[in-house]
């Protein structure tokens, strides 16, 4: 039988958590029923979450990649450029569009952005 190891990390924990010293009276009594009754106190808790769970971080990402110029929209020139070129012309490989995107860019837009700029040098996408 293979032995799986489960690894969590700490959510959220109460400041009493762990303490098995009983010392505030705004504790509540709580009672469990049937066969065995008994009664017990919470002294705090603790929750616990997979490490590979949800990314925390993933709105500062999405603002890192906004800044970055990655989620940019193309320029109206650009499309209207790249519409020109598939229906008059019929440029249909995608490294010739590239290249075609590139001489119009250079040409007339002024100052020339850079090539890794989307809004002007679009993704094979």
């Amino acid at each position: 039988m293979k032995l799986i190891r489960i690894t969590y990390i700490i959510g959220f924990s109460t400041k009493n958590f762990g303490n098995s010293v009983f010392t505030s009276s705004s504790h509540k009594v709580s009672w469990v029923d049937g066969v065995n009754p008994y009664m017990y106190v919470s002294l705090g808790h603790q929750v616990l979450k997979c490490h590979h769970g949800t990314d925390k971080n993933k709105k500062r990402k999405l603002e890192k990649e906004k800044n970055a110029g990655l989620l940019q929209r193309i320029d109206s020139d650009v499309a209207s450029k790249i519409k020109e070129l598939v229906v008059e012309e019929g440029v249909a490989n995608v490294e010739e569009m590239q290249r075609h995107l590139t001489s119009f860019v250079m040409k007339n837009v002024t100052p020339a952005p850079s090539r890794t700029k989307r809004r002007f040098a679009p993704t094979k996408k």
